[in-house]
């Protein structure tokens, strides 16, 4: 239920409500659970942002419970206060003061090794158990970040501030400059970290992998910037982008919510079949001995009474009738409740009828766009890339364009800006059949088989080395571009496939982003 602002009411529902407690203030809470006590309870706060009036700050917290196992997830994104693009000045990372607040009261284990808000120092003795954490825990969530002593010991930033800032992110650890020949033992040289350099190792580690997928730095790029070093805020802005984009929902919700549905489904059928067997009984009792009672009062009433009996009898009889009436309403209700998803799926197949209708008469009267002259055709013709962006934005119903990507478009030239609209164009109708489900094999394939020249991601070293560059906000969220097609002979169009609602979503369009050999 929906509350005005003021102190919180009494009676509030524990399980699902919201609160305003100020005007710019807005809580909401949920919680499922189950019989066996396992539980999910989110809580959001969306407040004004302290420092940009354009910004409102949305903190989400999720504390569950598994079994044995316990966890909290915390997210904290700046969303705009109204749809008006502003400029905002780019602002240090901050972790939400809520994880602090959490680790002080509750302590947080990643893969048997504590979460903390100072950097863990390694010395010779203690660098196999290191090894062993980075490239044998596989259950491991949170990046490594491992800084070198320099030689001789001296830092260009304090490593317990990256690490009270990075808690929650990733683990922050220090190496002893002694203890920089046994790492590479340990490690092999190509995996190493030079004195007074540093490294980040990715989790998922496998014996296959490429040095370069996790990147390091030396000295001087750890030194750059002199009394302010520039290194700490470039690699917490990197990782904090790379959390926001990578943070996947508990499994524990689907497996709640199932449970919860299924718990409602049977208390609505426990109440229907008890309305049905007291309306049952209740018909039986009025058509039994109370209509034969009447019939024996007809049979011996005197002549007097004769009307006034057969009127009770005819009114039992029409109550009869309605009560069964009811009863097999009730009976087709009961029937509904377990017939609900094949309603829903004949209603779904309906509107998806109705959507190819509408959709065939849009590309008739789109036509005109790339086949000039075409009946109902429109005399238009794109004369640059952005052109032909902003013509499939309006045209296109189930792909979405981000600002990014009519920006990026304005910034490159194709020599055939038809021809990249009619791509853009395939690209719906693809994005169009995947939402309707009607993709019978994988959406890289049906891509393919349109005609088109798709890539269904990016390599995950890319995605690393350039998680800033790929990571763009769709709803409020950061999410990171990887499928691309390509459009003529340099030129992609960077997706990001969001499959809980079924569209395709494009980020950018222009020059081909940096990959693996780029740095």
């Amino acid at each position: 239920m929906r509350r005005s602002h003021g102190d919180l009411p009494q009676g509030s529902d524990r399980d699902r409500d919201s609160w305003r407690p100020s005007e710019s203030v807005a809580i909401r809470w949920t919680t499922l659970a189950d019989d066996a006590g396992d539980f999910l309870h989110d809580l959001v706060i969306a407040s004004p942002d302290p420092v940009d009036e354009t910004l409102r700050k949305r903190l989400s917290i999720t504390v569950g419970a598994d079994g044995a196992n316990g966890w909290a997830l915390i997210r904290q994104v700046a969303e705009p206060i109204t749809t008006l693009l502003v400029e905002v000045a780019e602002s240090p990372p901050q972790r939400p003061e809520v994880v602090a607040t959490l680790l002080d009261h509750c302590p947080a284990f990643d893969a048997g090794r504590p979460l903390r808000r100072t950097a863990t120092r390694f010395g010779p003795a203690d660098v196999a158990e290191l090894a062993a954490y980075v490239m044998e825990a596989p259950s491991r969530m949170l990046p490594v970040l491992v800084l070198a002593d320099p030689v001789p010991t001296r830092s260009a930033f304090d490593p317990d501030s990256l690490a009270d800032l990075l808690v929650g992110v990733a683990h922050v650890v220090r190496v002893a400059a002694d203890a920089l020949d046994e790492m590479r033992m340990q490690f092999g040289a190509p995996f190493a970290v030079e004195a007074g350099g540093a490294r980040l190792y990715w989790p998922k580690w496998r014996s296959d992998d490429s040095p370069s997928r996790h990147p390091r730095w030396s000295s001087e790029d750890l030194a750059a910037g002199g009394a302010r070093p520039v290194f700490g805020r470039s690699i917490a802005s990197k990782l904090f982008v790379v959390a926001a984009t990578h943070v996947a929902e508990p499994p524990l919700r689907n497996r709640l919510r199932s449970a919860q549905a299924q718990a409602q489904r049977e208390e609505r059928d426990a109440r229907v079949r008890e309305q049905l067997v007291t309306l049952e009984q209740t018909s039986t009792a009025d058509d039994g001995p109370g209509l034969r009672a009447t019939r024996g009062d007809v049979a011996t009433a005197t002549a007097d009474d004769a009307d006034g009996a057969r009127a009770r009898e005819t009114a039992l009889r029409h109550e009869a009738e309605r009560l069964r009436n009811e009863i097999g309403i009730l009976r087709g209700d009961l029937d509904m409740v377990h017939d609900d998803y094949d309603a829903a799926v004949d209603e779904l197949g309906d509107l998806e009828r109705q959507l190819a209708t509408v959709t065939e008469e849009r590309d008739r009267l789109f036509a005109g766009l790339v086949n000039p002259g075409a009946p109902g055709s429109d005399p238009r013709d794109p004369k640059s890339l952005a052109d032909a962006v902003e013509m499939a934005r309006m045209h296109s119903t189930d792909t979405i364009y981000l600002p990014d990507a009519l920006a990026s478009s304005r910034r490159s030239q194709v020599r055939n800006p038809r021809k990249a609209l009619e791509t853009l164009m395939t690209l719906d109708r693809v994005a169009r059949r995947f939402r309707a489900r009607q993709v019978r094999g994988s959406l890289d394939q049906e891509m393919r088989a349109a005609g088109l020249h798709w890539s269904g991601g990016i390599s995950e070293t890319a995605e690393q080395l350039h998680a800033t560059t790929y990571a763009v906000r769709h709803r409020g969220e950061y999410v990171m571009l990887g499928p691309h097609l390509r459009i003529g002979k340099s030129l992609r169009a960077y997706c990001h496939v969001d499959k809980e609602e079924r569209l395709i979503v494009v980020g950018h369009v222009g020059e081909h982003l940096p990959g693996k050999r780029d740095r």
